[in-house]
């Protein structure tokens, strides 16, 4: 019994350590376009926040996706990890980055497109060559397709990334993109009759 207790005892103190631990320091090395400032936000993390099992990796997830949505998909970390005082309630976090460089896009290629809109579309796109790819900007294009094939009687088109293709020029090294969209309009939506049903006996 008595053996039992003090199991339980160190159990309860090791739980209770890791959970009053903090963050004292957190370092990032490696970075050249973005800030401290910057990944601390993104990463969700700042001087003491409470320590947990695994939350390197979540700020390594949290930062690698900011990163993405402003292009940068060839980001890694060739270092991370934790230090703890000697008194272990104070944890220091280290992370080495490489940003790596931004992809740009090399084409935008449209498949199953009808030469009708061809044109329309190709010139909501046509702006985007050799720039950043940056994803919400494409989204937002696509919500441009959307709303022409809408108004031109196709409420129910859909259009999709049916893939992206990363590369590296041969040339300078820098990474690119091709960007393949499918749009797949529905058959064109028209009324064409218009019936009134109700009271036949009046002439109003």
């Amino acid at each position: 019994m008595l053996r039992l207790s003090k199991i339980i005892l160190l159990f309860c103190l090791l739980t209770f350590s890791s959970f009053s631990q903090v963050i004292e320091k957190i370092d990032f090395e490696g970075n050249k376009i973005f800030n401290l400032t910057e990944y601390l936000s993104w990463g969700n993390i700042n001087k003491g926040t409470r320590y947990y099992e695994g939350i390197v990796d979540s700020v390594k997830q949290r930062i690698i996706k900011q990163l993405s949505s402003r292009g940068y998909f060839h980001t890694n970390f060739t270092e991370s990890g934790y230090e703890l005082s000697p008194d272990s309630q104070k944890v220091f976090l280290k992370f080495i980055i490489h940003e790596g460089n931004p992809t740009r896009i090399n084409s935008i290629i449209f498949d199953e497109i009808d030469s009708l809109h061809h044109v329309i579309i190709e010139n909501i796109f046509r702006f985007f060559q050799n720039e950043i790819f940056i994803p919400a900007e494409i989204e937002r294009s696509i919500s441009e397709i959307l709303s022409h094939y809408e108004n031109s009687g196709f409420p129910f088109v859909t259009v999709k990334i049916s893939s992206v293709v990363f590369f590296e020029d041969s040339v300078s090294g820098l990474p690119f993109a091709d960007i393949l969209l499918k749009i797949i309009p529905e058959r064109e939506s028209r009324i064409d009759l218009i019936e009134i049903r109700g009271n036949t006996s009046t002439k109003d």
